[in-house]
This record gives C-alpha cells, structure tokens and sequence, in this order.
C-alpha cells in the first residue's frame, strides 16, 4: 500500500513545527512567515527578486538563534 503523497501544506506545517522547537514568537503567524521564508529560499532562482528577512529586537531576544534555525 502506498503513503499518501505529501504536500506543500504539510511541508510547511513540519517547518513550522521545528522551527516552535528552537525559536520563541509573539505571534502564530509570524511561524508562517519564517517558514515560508524557509522554503522559498530553495526556490530562489524562480524569482527575479528576493526579499531579505529582517529580525529585529533588542539584545538578548533571539535574533541570532533565529536566523540560525532558518539557515
């Protein structure tokens, strides 16, 4: 029997997901962005611009284990 295929919504649902492990949001939301983010960025030879994520915060508030989650 074979698995059910796998799709985009559970893909980012899993990024999501990892992403709660190591990194702590005001928003639910702003996983999304994160994670969308995350994907795109594998697929950035399809657009003809991308976007920088820009974190920021005041010291001590995660930036760094941010933007090293997503790498």
């Amino acid at each position: 029997m074979l698995a059910p295929p796998i799709t985009w919504v559970d893909i980012g649902n899993e990024v999501v997901e990892k992403l709660k492990d190591y990194v702590v949001l005001d928003e639910e939301r702003f996983y999304d962005v994160m994670a969308s983010y995350a994907v795109m960025t594998y697929f950035h030879d399809v657009f003809t611009a991308v976007p920088f994520l820009w974190l920021h915060g005041p010291p001590g508030s995660g930036k760094t284990r941010a933007n090293i989650t997503l790498s």
